[in-house]
């Protein structure tokens, strides 16, 4: 998009305007056989479409085998369902 005037910006290759100021701000415009501007339709029109999300997280924190083992009054600790 470039600079047309102070209230317009030009994209050059579709010849498309973009109105930032005045009466039409927010519009984009296209140039008629006749030199003036008319209101252009959006160039996508978006549509609704449905979706399915899941997501699921799990953490295990076990301790270190070594250091567990040798601490002062350590007990020994049963299998779990996480040791397999």
């Amino acid at each position: 998009w470039t600079r047309h005037s102070q209230e317009l910006l030009v994209h050059p290759p579709s010849q498309i305007y973009f109105s930032q100021r005045g009466e039409r701000r927010g519009k984009y415009l296209v140039r008629s056989d006749d030199g003036k501007f008319a209101v252009c339709p959006a160039p996508h029109i978006g549509t609704d479409a449905p979706i399915e999300v899941r997501a699921a997280g799990a953490s295990v924190l076990r301790p270190v085998e070594g250091a567990a083992a040798g601490a002062p009054g350590a007990q020994p600790r049963a299998p779990s369902d996480a040791d397999r």
